[in-house]
């Protein structure tokens, strides 16, 4: 097994580059020159850049942490170290990220949250300029924002920001969603268009009851609470203050229950229909009055959480794939981070309280890094879609490298043996770079047309970056007048709602742009020296 981790193996479609073989000898290595080219020229390059050196083994590029030129600058820890600001938001980030921030821990608003909201993945819709989208995601955690957002304020206290003064008022933009919810039940209310033929009675009316009914509304059950009451009957076991600024949310709350087919029934059940047959039977005790506010509000919260609950648990019994199931992280990275996007990239917003609302949305961090990955060679592995094996395991480079100091979820005694690389000696490919910017190429053609291809950044996010509309966009292309620096322009203009930039780092685009221009380039030229 060791002597395995030593040697480069050629097989009929891959390298076995063992995990102890060095850079120079995979550097020197003519089956690597000839089968895979952009790996050499990546090696090449972090060699040239001092971030790299001949000795190293290969597994070494497995254990290759972020580049941030802002890290490290001060006394007190960044985000990525543990810490609760990120230095490169405002100070020189001319060589950080353009694609926004990838997330380095569970962001303490969500975990602070008593209903368990992913605030979050709503903000990173608001940012991407969809509101609609940030509302449907709220629903599915808790349909009463309205009603508790703005008194709980528990994911803005614990906002990371706030050691600097700089704290996200997410309650504040939730509050503003769930009352625009309010109003559109025609959107966020409608009746189901499945019947699960199940029918649920609730009691009583109750903070819970009515957080229950609709979730299973939703999923085609039929809902109705018995002994009718107001809201501001509901809400009577707390103080006066609280129950008065709950009180108009909630009635437009239950509203709504009834616009989407809840039915509320003034009687008791089995007082009017004796032999009436329920699915499910659903009983919650009234809260019990308290003095204390905080501890009402808890109540409010818990009684909210337990009706999501229930809902889920009883959707599921019936078999119906819960609408509560939270969709978990929306992806790598923060859209709309530092500074919002170009107003021509995205649609101009129609009011000055929804622009208030996503600047606001803008200033989250992500509790994320905002640093580049800089490694040549893992960018042109990435492309490559080389395999890492393991002593427990078999890890895709394009899963391995999408992630953040990934060899911080490897198993106890877990070691790296050595790295698949698959063959593209048909392929014209490289590794081209600009400071800390790298593109890994790989084109493959035949009579002129473009059959397959691969692109991928290094140094432009935390991770590297697969181009793959691009990719899309250039397969099947004809390379006869096909125009390098045109294409080059058009790929980035494609790339352009991914995009968000820093205060000083602009620049980034247009080097992106000749290195996307210089692969077209060295693919086009090799055509004619055919």
């Amino acid at each position: 097994m060791k002597d395995a981790r030593r040697r480069i193996t050629e097989q009929e479609d891959v390298i076995m580059a063992g995990a102890d073989v060095t850079l120079g000898q995979l550097l020197h290595s003519e089956c690597i020159k000839r089968e895979a080219e952009a790996a050499t020229a990546g090696i090449r390059l972090d060699l040239e850049r001092g971030i790299a050196r001949e000795s190293m083994p290969l597994k070494q590029i497995l254990f290759q942490d972020i580049f941030c030129i802002s890290r490290n600058t001060k006394e007190a820890p960044c985000l990525k170290d543990g810490g609760t600001a990120c230095y490169a938001a405002a100070g020189e980030n001319q060589m950080n990220s353009v694609m926004g921030n990838k997330k380095v821990r569970t962001p303490a608003c969500s975990q602070a949250c008593p209903v368990g909201v992913d605030v979050p993945a709503v903000l990173e819709h608001m940012r991407n300029n969809k509101k609609l989208e940030a509302q449907r995601t709220l629903m599915k955690y808790h349909p009463l924002t309205e009603m508790v957002c703005l008194m709980c304020r528990k994911c803005s206290a614990h906002c990371v920001q706030n050691q600097q003064n700089q704290g996200v008022g997410a309650e504040k933009i939730l509050h503003w969603l769930g009352a625009d919810i309010g109003r559109h039940p025609e959107i966020f209310f409608i009746p189901p268009s499945g019947d699960s033929g199940k029918w649920i009675a609730i009691e009583e009316v109750t903070v819970a009851g009515l957080t229950a009914a609709y979730y299973l509304r939703r999923m085609g059950n039929h809902v109705a609470i018995f002994k009718k009451k107001k809201a501001r009957e509901v809400l009577a076991c707390f103080s006066h203050s609280l129950a008065e600024a709950m009180e108009g949310s909630l009635a437009a709350y239950m509203a709504c229950l009834s616009f989407m087919g809840v039915v509320f029934e003034d009687s008791a059940i089995g007082e009017k229909e004796p032999g009436r047959f329920f699915d499910h039977q659903l009983s919650w005790k009234t809260a019990e009055k308290t003095t204390q506010e905080t501890t009402e509000l808890q109540s409010v919260l818990e009684e909210i959480c337990l009706g999501v609950k229930t809902a889920s648990r009883i959707n599921l019994d019936f078999g119906l794939k819960s609408y509560l199931e939270p969709m978990g992280p929306l992806g790598s990275f923060q859209f709309e981070g530092v500074e919002i996007s170009p107003s021509q990239w995205a649609k101009p917003l129609e009011d000055t309280q929804q622009q208030t609302v996503l600047q606001e949305a803008a200033r989250c961090v992500n509790c994320g890094c905002f640093g580049v990955c800089e490694s040549r060679t893992e960018t042109a592995l990435f492309m490559l879609e080389t395999e890492i094996h393991t002593s427990k395991r078999v890890i895709r480079a394009q899963d391995y490298f999408a992630e953040i100091s990934p060899w911080k979820k490897w198993e106890p005694g877990e070691e790296a043996i050595n790295l698949v690389i698959p063959k593209s000696g048909d392929f014209v490919s490289g590794c081209v770079c600009d400071k800390e910017i790298t593109l890994a190429y790989a084109f493959l053609g035949k009579t002129g047309t473009i059959m397959d291809l691969r692109m991928a950044f290094g140094g432009i996010a935390p991770v590297p970056i697969r181009l793959s509309e691009a990719e899309k966009a250039l397969k099947r292309s004809q390379a006869a007048g096909m125009s390098a620096k045109d294409e080059a322009a058009h790929i980035m203009d494609m790339a352009k709602p991914r995009i968000v930039l820093m205060k000083k780092n602009k620049g980034k685009l247009l080097r992106m742009e000749k290195l996307i221009a210089h692969a077209l380039e060295n693919y086009l030229n090799s055509l004619h020296s055919v």
